[in-house]
């Protein structure tokens, strides 16, 4: 499927295109021009960029959440003064037409949205 990332920049709306087969997002812009003053996430974003290109950009739903995560913040950050962690991770399949939540870190229970039905369902994880 196709894919581009949405940020407003200075209040302005940016999409970004892929330049490879994947594509990701995170906790900060891509945009050049963004406000990328604070170097939290950094590292996530190597982690799963290293994995996208082992896999070329394909993995199954498990093994995308299983990066994820791998990916989880929980810590404190020097510049923060409270506990900074993961919120949601999701995992898009266009083949399913489908989107697959995990929410504070519990990614033993996820949330599935059908977008051809318009329907949520909960499921519970078995990830290794």
């Amino acid at each position: 499927g196709k894919s581009v990332v949405i940020e407003y920049v200075n209040n302005e709306m940016r999409v970004i295109y892929p330049e490879s087969v994947f594509q990701y997002a995170m906790n900060f812009f891509l945009s050049e021009d963004g406000d990328n003053s604070n170097p939290m996430g950094y590292d996530r974003r190597d982690k799963v960029e290293e994995a996208l290109k082992l896999t070329s950009g394909c993995m199954d739903e498990d093994l995308a959440m299983k990066l994820l995560k791998s990916c989880t913040l929980n810590y404190r950050y020097k510049n923060i003064f409270w506990r900074i962690i993961t919120v949601w991770s999701c995992v898009y399949n266009p083949s399913k037409k489908n989107l697959q939540i995990c929410v504070n870190m519990d990614y033993k229970n996820a949330y599935r949205y059908d977008l051809l039905t318009n329907e949520f369902t909960y499921e519970e994880l078995t990830l290794q």
